[in-house]
């Protein structure tokens, strides 16, 4: 994920360097995409142990943009879980322990059902 978003830092970091805002523009744009397109690798690199997967950030972002509605429907899921996830606090914190597990588990079953139906990444 670090190789994902180096490109967003080091232009965030440039950003706040120069107090440019175009600049800081361009690294929300990089980081933005680097959070979308990291769901377009994981189910691909899960299912092929390949490592040549994770290393093609742009073919990442294609194949999440062939998700399709279902893709970005996936995404709600996952962000809605994530807001639900944090009523844990609520239980003096250690009830975050369970709820963020529980996220993680809405989100990435969520990301790996689109990706696995769009590619057929379930069939052996």
């Amino acid at each position: 994920m670090i190789y994902y978003y180096l490109p967003g830092f080091i232009t965030a970091y440039s950003a706040w360097s120069l107090a440019s805002v175009p600049l800081g523009f361009i690294a929300g744009a990089l980081l933005l995409s680097a959070t979308v397109a990291i769901p377009g690798y994981m189910s691909h690199y899960c299912r092929e142990f390949d490592a040549a997967e994770i290393y093609d950030p742009f073919r990442a972002l294609r194949r999440c943009m062939q998700g399709g509605i279902a893709y970005w429907h996936a995404w709600l899921i996952a962000l809605s879980a994530l807001a639900i996830s944090f009523v844990g606090l609520l239980a003096l914190g250690v009830g975050f322990l369970i709820t963020s597990v529980w996220f993680w588990q809405v989100a990435g079953f969520s990301f790996a059902s689109v990706l696995t139906q769009r590619f057929g990444l379930g069939v052996h």
